[in-house]
């Protein structure tokens, strides 16, 4: 099918299923091929990668949205968790470090 719409809502229900989700970042990229300036799409696409575990294709995407546009407050909350999150996971791994090669003080 040569129609964004129908590859979108193909697509959303797929990503419903994990066992279906590649196929369905599939679909999500055919419609955006179609219908590049589609926010819905690319918001819906980057929602799958989170749920994917894959914060950086999320980013990516929700960043596009916002290319297209900036006014898009809902990506630009998702980018703001995104980096929250990120944030988390780098400050517990520094610690870590930090506990492991600083000297004790004993």
């Amino acid at each position: 099918p040569t129609s964004s719409k129908y590859r979108a809502l193909l697509a959303r229900s797929l990503s419903a299923v994990p066992v279906y989700r590649r196929e369905a970042v599939e679909h999500f990229q055919k419609a955006i091929e179609i219908d590049p300036f589609n926010t819905t799409v690319h918001f819906l696409l980057a929602e799958l990668y989170e749920k994917m575990k894959f914060p950086w294709q999320a980013r990516a995407l929700y960043q596009k949205v916002l290319e297209i546009d900036a006014e898009n407050d809902k990506a630009r909350e998702r980018l703001r968790l995104l980096d929250a999150a990120a944030g988390k996971k780098s400050t517990g791994r520094r610690a870590f470090l930090d506990r492991l090669f600083s000297p004790s003080s004993k």
